[in-house]
């Protein structure tokens, strides 16, 4: 399973749709819950991402990712507007879609570092390995060292203290990845994408990507600009691999829902519903 699979797609697109079609029944509350509902169900190989809202009256604000706390927080002003054009409706529930692309890429990335498909980039890894392995038996150690990826013989609980002390994310993120790590290779063989066409040469070069854009350390600077939305970086902040990757797999779904209400943009976005 993947968010980037049309099933989960148009599971999520089609609830999105008759959110649409039934918003002026609902409170603010309960539509929030239907998009985050809709989300979780398209997620089920995720390890749970925790879900919350906060409420900014910014037109241009829905929402935001914390790997680090593995939650995802979305605006809930815009559910309570009754007149909410079709436009903003579709930013708004797009939004939890693509902040959780961004927990998934985080989730292969560490799912194929665990398995021993992937070498972490800037990092030294043999060495962190080394000394996360003083104390076990001398076999143990010797195989860790003589592997080409260590990953691949090292103990469990050696593995994933590497990667957790890598990848700023929650221990429930590295043990599921730990524990699924085999399935990295069945979310390779899957098609790519057409967002990520360009990666003819398949999926574990975008997750590549994904991992030396976010996890090399030199990028910092650019997100602090980008999140500050100085003149200029946030352009450049939606050229990178992982937002360009988000961006892509949030126009399929626009393209979904449009299709499941009969509308299209810009021509319908001031439609209100209905």
């Amino acid at each position: 399973m993947s968010l980037q699979f049309q099933s989960c797609i148009n599971a999520y697109s089609k609830a999105a749709a008759e959110l649409w079609n039934s918003w002026r029944a609902k409170d603010q509350g309960t539509r929030l819950s239907t998009a985050l509902t809709a989300i979780k169900r398209a997620t089920p190989f995720l390890p749970a991402v925790r879900y919350d809202s906060y409420s900014e009256p910014d037109l241009g604000d829905y929402g935001v990712h914390y790997p680090g706390l593995w939650e995802i927080q979305i605006n809930r002003y815009h559910a309570a507007d009754d007149d909410l054009p079709l436009e903003d409706f579709i930013e708004w529930v797009m939004t939890p879609f693509h902040e959780t692309r961004h927990a998934e890429q985080t989730y292969r990335i560490a799912q194929g570092v665990l398995a021993g498909k992937l070498m972490p980039p800037g990092q030294n890894m043999a060495r962190q390995m080394q000394a996360a392995m003083v104390g076990r038996p001398a076999k143990e150690i010797a195989q860790a060292l003589q592997s080409k990826n260590p990953f691949e013989v090292a103990p469990t609980a050696v593995r994933r203290k590497v990667v957790k002390d890598w990848l700023d994310v929650p221990d429930v993120v590295i043990n599921h990845a730990d524990t699924y790590r085999s399935y990295f290779d069945n979310f390779l063989a899957s098609n790519v994408p057409s967002w990520l066409s360009y990666r003819s040469d398949g999926l574990k070069n975008a997750v590549i990507d994904w991992m030396k854009s976010s996890y090399d350390g030199h990028l910092g600077e650019i997100d602090r600009r980008a999140q500050n939305q100085e003149q200029g970086w946030s352009r450049m902040y939606m050229t990178l691999p992982e937002e360009k990757d988000a961006y892509g797999i949030e126009g399929a779904v626009k393209e979904k829902i449009l299709e499941f209400l009969g509308k299209s943009l810009p021509g319908d976005a001031a439609d209100t519903p209905p």
